[in-house]
């Protein structure tokens, strides 16, 4: 099931998503679709049981983004996720201004 974090809007600092149900997900994907960019920046997936206390995915992180194109980072977890997830994405070099589309797909039960 792909989860939408982030639509595709201009972010222009460091920031993080709203948080999104992610309860029994065992191996998942980080899609970012960067349409616009000066600067750099890194997207990393973090999860939490609780909605306060944040926690990075191990396997996660993207690399530093500084071109425009589509990124794909996937995790096998072996444990399933915390009941909620979120994106954070970091400025690296700046001022950094980014369009980008953030997505999750659950691979839970496909074999992979």
């Amino acid at each position: 099931m792909i989860k939408l974090l982030h639509p595709s809007n201009s972010e222009a600092a460091t920031g993080n998503s709203g948080p999104i149900e992610a309860a029994n997900e065992e191996a998942i994907a980080l899609f970012v679709n960067v349409t616009s960019l000066t600067g750099s920046v890194t997207v990393k997936v973090q999860e939490s049981a609780d909605g306060v206390d944040w926690f990075d995915v191990p396997g996660l992180t993207s690399g530093s983004l500084g071109s425009t194109g589509a990124v794909a980072v996937r995790a096998t977890i072996g444990t399933k996720l915390s009941d909620k997830v979120r994106a954070v994405w970091t400025v690296v070099t700046g001022p950094a201004t980014f369009t980008a589309r953030l997505s999750t797909v659950d691979f839970q039960g496909s074999g992979n």
